[in-house]
């Protein structure tokens, strides 16, 4: 409970810290965009590697200063989320945004509310899903197996879609 407070509070206060550094800082470098694009790669496929929480910290406060990418997110296309630290699904939650982030990066015209750069969320979010449950067999998780499934068949985009007009541009 301690660590999730922490983890809160450090999101709070680099939020409010980069709503003033966004305003003086210019839009993203060339070489930001590529160090985020490699550090995306890494994390789907080495989402418990050495580097990862720091890959994972500078990619979160790099987002939020940066006045040029705008990245969506929708916790409800991540279906009956375990609660907690369970099975490792913040890290999976936050990879959604993160490869949706990879998406606006190589998509700039694209805007925080492109279904694309949320199909590309959910997509990179299985991708280090299957990663993490090669690892730890025991930590699958239902709704992820079920988005698994919606992918191999085809229909994890038309979710996507369906999932993200009910629940996520209502909010």
């Amino acid at each position: 409970m301690l660590k999730k407070f922490f983890s809160l509070t450090f999101l709070a206060l680099t939020a409010i810290t980069s709503a003033n550094t966004q305003e003086k800082r210019g839009p993203s470098t060339p070489e930001e965009r590529t160090k985020a694009l490699a550090f995306i790669d890494n994390l789907e496929k080495n989402p418990l590697g050495p580097s990862a929480k720091d890959e994972r910290q500078w990619l979160t406060i790099w987002l939020i200063e940066v006045p040029d990418i705008h990245v969506g997110f929708c916790t409800d296309l991540y279906p009956n989320r375990p609660k907690g630290d369970k099975a490792d699904s913040s890290i999976i939650s936050v990879q959604m945004m993160f490869s949706g982030a990879r998406y606006a990066i190589q998509h700039p015209k694209s805007t925080a509310d492109d279904i694309n750069q949320y199909v590309a969320g959910v997509e990179g979010a299985l991708r280090m899903y299957e990663v993490l449950i090669a690892q730890k067999p025991k930590d699958q998780q239902p709704g992820l197996d079920d988005l698994l499934k919606r992918r191999e068949a085809g229909t994890l985009v038309d979710y996507v879609k369906s999932q993200f007009t009910t629940s996520c541009k209502a909010k």
